[in-house]
C-alpha cells in the first residue's frame, strides 16, 4: 500500500504537520489509512489528545460536515469526534476532522472458520451499531465488509461514515452488491431497512458466501433476489437466524431494534457445546448478550 494519497489536492506523509486554523493546534501525520469518497484518511496525533487517532481530510467542506453530524448524533460506540476545523500543510488549505482511531481487522480480511458462536455473536454486536446510528435519525448508507472491524475480542466497529445519511434522504454512497435498489428489493432511500438489507448480505459474506453472492449478482438470470434469498439456507453457520436474513433481505423488517431482539432470540437458541477447551466462543456470545441488553435499553429510553 502506498505511503501517501490525494485528498483535496494534497499529498500528506508520515512527518508532515498540520496546522488547524481556528483551534491552533498542531496535528502530526503518522501513516496514510485510506481513501474513500469524501477524502483520505491518516493515523496522525495531536499533542494533548489521546496516543492514537485518525485523521481525515475532506474533498468538499459540506460532504465532509454531514460525516461530522453523523458521527455527533449518534455517540456511543462509534468513533469519538475528537476536532473539526480548517487546516493548513505546505502551502494547501483543506476542511478535516480528527476522531478516535479504531484497532482492528476489516470484516474483508477476517475469517470465523464455520464458527456459529463467533458468527452470530459479531451479527449481533452490527445489529446493535446499525440501531444506534439508526436511533438518531441516520442510515450508515454504505454498509459492506471494508467498513466494518472486527476488535480483538470480537467487537464490531462501524467506519467511514462518509455515506451516512438522514433518513428520508437518497443513499449518498452505496456498494452495488450490499445495496438493495441494485437487487430490485427496494429503493435506495436512507432508512432503517436499507442497512438490515446491506447487513444481511455482509453476513453472507462474513459465512464464506461472498463469492457465491458475487456470482448471483454477475448472472444474466431475471430471478437474481429470490437466489439471493435462497442462498441464506446453504450457510450452516447461519442456520440459527437464517429465517431473521431472510425477512431482513426481503425489507419484512424496517426496524433495527425488532431485528436486534429477533436475532438475539435467534442466537441464543442451544448450539453443540464447543469442543474441550474451546470455550473462547461462548465467553465472546456472552459479551454480545450484554451489548444486546445495553442498545435495547438505550433506544427503548431514547424516546423513538
Amino acid at each position: 500500500m502506498s505511503s501517501e494519497a490525494p485528498a483535496g489536492g494534497i499529498r500528506l506523509r508520515a512527518g508532515d504537520r498540520v496546522e488547524s486554523r481556528w483551534s491552533g493546534r498542531t496535528i502530526t501525520v503518522e501513516r496514510f489509512l485510506g481513501e474513500g469518497a469524501n477524502g483520505s484518511v491518516y493515523a496522525a496525533r495531536l499533542p494533548d489528545g489521546p496516543s492514537h487517532c485518525a485523521l481525515k481530510i475532506g474533498n468538499d467542506v459540506f460532504a465532509l460536515q454531514s460525516e461530522i453530524n453523523a458521527l455527533q448524533a449518534v455517540g456511543g460506540d462509534a468513533p469519538k469526534l475528537l476536532l473539526a476545523d480548517d487546516g493548513t500543510c505546505k502551502g494547501e488549505s483543506f476542511p478535516f476532522y480528527m476522531m478516535s482511531f479504531v484497532p482492528g481487522t476489516p470484516l474483508s480480511e477476517a475469517t470465523f472458520d464455520g464458527d456459529a458462536d463467533a458468527l452470530l455473536a459479531f451479527g449481533g454486536r452490527l445489529l446493535g451499531q446499525l440501531g444506534a446510528l439508526h436511533a438518531a435519525g441516520w442510515a450508515f448508507g454504505d454498509v459492506k465488509p471494508g467498513n466494518v472491524m472486527v476488535g480483538r475480542h470480537g467487537e464490531a466497529r462501524l467506519v467511514d461514515y462518509g455515506g451516512a445519511t438522514r433518513f428520508g434522504q437518497s443513499v449518498k454512497q452505496f456498494t452495488e452488491l450490499y445495496d438493495r435498489g441494485y437487487w430490485k428489493l427496494g429503493s435506495r432511500k436512507a432508512d432503517a431497512a436499507y442497512d438490515l438489507f446491506a447487513f444481511a448480505v455482509v453476513m453472507l459474506d462474513a459465512a464464506g458466501l461472498g463469492r457465491r453472492v458475487r456470482a448471483i449478482a454477475e448472472s444474466t438470470r431475471s430471478d437474481k433476489a429470490k437466489e439471493l434469498v435462497a442462498l441464506v439456507d446453504e450457510s450452516p453457520p447461519l442456520a440459527g437466524a437464517a429465517s431473521v436474513l431472510k425477512r431482513l433481505l426481503r425489507g419484512e423488517c424496517g426496524d433495527a431494534g425488532a431485528a436486534f431482539v429477533a436475532w438475539r432470540d435467534a442466537a441464543a437458541k442451544p448450539r453443540p457445546a464447543p469442543a474441550a477447551g474451546d470455550q473462547w466462543p461462548a465467553w465472546w456470545f456472552a459479551g454480545a448478550s450484554a451489548a444486546f441488553a445495553g442498545v435495547v435499553w438505550w433506544m427503548s429510553g431514547s424516546g423513538t
